[in-house]
């Protein structure tokens, strides 16, 4: 079954609230969100998330996200190296409101067609971004377009080299877009990547990039099968379990075959309860504690009270344990009670953050 099954999965590992569980549904956290905006200076936030200083999680002020989307198209993401902004670039990072739905899609096009970075990451974002500006359906159609313009060479001067790795990072969002497309669209769109993910694979034959290509195509159109076809049925690279909905079983053993990987809120959700043993062993990277807390908060178990109880106190996590533990009081007090009563550290925060709620 490909990803974009609209099955419903992780009913055994429910969400505090139908629209939390809903969103996981849809492909949370590999969506882009927007909120009203900060009292931080749009482009400001814009300029550093741009130049990799800081990284949004997923829920972006609108202006903000403007600014930084017509920045980038402005002057790529290989063209933030250079520290001092052209007269264009500052424009464009001035320039406030919305883009036309024309306008987003044209940077989308430009961005499949000849976007260069190494970052998958980025580049799954940039979708997810634009995604938010012009729909899913509209992602979708113009992504798997230009895919199917795309030529199978690789140019090698310079920063050209990326192109295959750009492309590599769009064709990763996609499967995930297509959870929010509407059904007649992600069906065509899953036909049409796999005959790309084919075209893509015989050139890769020649050239090893674009096998890579080839590979993030299959997976988008493919999901739990492509994934062990490609990366192997004991794989090590968690990430791609975000793909696997369609096999829960295979998700839980290759969580417990690695205890110690970070991963996400959805994999959790895909795997179900079990998965959940030993999450405060995961070792989660500290700039994204707080985006942690906030995704996995929305899962309904006791491990989650736990984790909120093992990032008490660490200053990556600021006061984000805190405030889940006293937004979701009701149900966390029973648990912190049982805690309270051992001995050691974990006692101590327990009865501490019980103290802090009253």
């Amino acid at each position: 079954m490909p990803l974009n099954s609209r099955r419903s999965l992780g009913d055994t590992l429910p969400c505090f609230l139908p629209t939390e569980k809903e969103r996981l549904e849809r492909g949370w956290p590999h969506q882009v969100i927007l909120e009203d905006d900060s009292a931080a200076p749009p482009e400001r936030l814009a300029l550093t998330v741009a130049r990799g200083k800081t990284h949004v999680h997923g829920v972006w002020p609108r202006e903000a996200l403007h600014r930084y989307l017509r920045l980038m198209d402005c002057v790529g993401f290989e063209g933030m190296a250079v520290r001092v902004l052209s007269r264009k670039a500052e424009a464009a990072l001035r320039t406030a409101g919305p883009p036309s739905a024309a306008e987003a899609t044209a940077w989308l096009a430009r961005a499949v067609h000849s976007y260069v970075h190494h970052d998958h990451a980025r580049a799954r974002e940039l979708v997810f971004a634009i995604e938010a500006l012009i729909g899913a359906d509209r992602t979708l159609e113009t992504v798997v377009r230009g895919f199917e313009a795309a030529p199978l060479t690789v140019d090698r001067r310079g920063a050209m080299f990326y192109q295959p790795s750009f492309k590599f990072g769009i064709a990763t969002a996609l499967p995930f877009v297509m959870l929010r497309a509407s059904r007649k669209v992600a069906k065509a769109s899953l036909r049409r990547l796999a005959d790309e993910a084919k075209r893509f694979a015989g050139a890769g034959t020649k050239h090893v990039d674009l096998k890579w290509v080839a590979t993030a195509l299959a997976i988008a159109s493919g999901g739990a099968a492509a994934v062990q076809t490609h990366f192997g049925k004991d794989m090590r690279q968690v990430f791609y379990l975000d793909y696997c909905a369609d096999d829960p079983a295979w998700v839980r053993e290759r969580l417990a075959a690695n205890p110690r990987l970070p991963c996400t809120v959805r994999t959790l959700w895909i795997a179900g309860p079990a998965a959940m043993s030993g999450l405060s062993a995961r070792k989660f990277s500290s700039p994204d504690l707080i985006a942690t807390m906030r995704d996995v908060g929305m899962l309904q178990s006791p491990e989650t009270v736990d984790f909120a109880l093992s990032l008490v106190g660490r200053s990556a996590a600021k006061d984000a344990p805190l405030a889940w533990l006293a937004s979701h009081a009701a149900y966390a007090r029973p648990i912190l009670l049982r805690a309270a009563k051992g001995n050691g550290p974990r006692a101590d925060v327990a009865k501490a953050v019980l103290a802090r709620l009253g």
